[in-house]
């Protein structure tokens, strides 16, 4: 009797394991940062934690988020921006300027102010110059928040390397 409840109790607790294996699967995302928007917060190549199944109601200004593109194409890769503000808020930023412009008028800093609608968030990258973001884009529907961003996973550093030996002068040590 006492067996059987023993393994009973082992069953039940490897059943949960392996639910919360399933739920960790299904819930995290390893993602890899591209590009400059997010310097000095992120850098390009560091890797990220994200929370999949965050739900879009408890999303926060100052959060970092997973973007979905617009184009729902497999080989289209989301990014990660930093939410500024919130539906019902008025967010006021500089345009994105366009380096590519000739004309000195298009390089007038004038500040633009944004009304976020209801459903809507509006994302921004941490480096301003070199994020393309809500301030082209405008704001974007809570739906294509795909995750929040958790924590910044720490790389290994590389392993020391050891001096090259012969195998006769590894035997010879041993």
């Amino acid at each position: 009797m006492v067996l059987s409840a023993t393994l009973l109790i082992i069953g039940s607790l490897l059943l949960l394991l392996v639910l919360l294996l399933i739920l960790a699967r299904l819930s995290l995302l390893v993602v890899t940062v591209q590009g400059e928007s997010m310097t000095p917060t992120l850098l390009s190549g560091e890797r990220v934690l994200v929370w999949r199944l965050w739900p879009v109601f408890r999303l926060r200004e100052g959060q970092i988020v997973l973007i979905s593109q617009e184009d729902k194409s497999f080989q289209a890769a989301p990014y990660l921006k930093r939410i500024l503000a919130l539906q019902g808020e008025i967010r006021t930023l500089r345009p994105r300027l366009e380096h590519n412009s000739n004309n000195a008028a298009d390089h007038v800093e004038q500040e633009q102010a944004w009304q976020i609608p209801a459903g809507y968030v509006f994302v921004c990258g941490d480096n301003l110059e070199h994020s393309i973001d809500s301030r082209v884009w405008g704001p974007l529907p809570r739906q294509r928040v795909m995750g929040v961003m958790l924590k910044k996973l720490r790389v290994n550093e590389p392993a020391q390397e050891l001096p090259e030996t012969s195998v006769s002068e590894q035997i010879g040590r041993a």
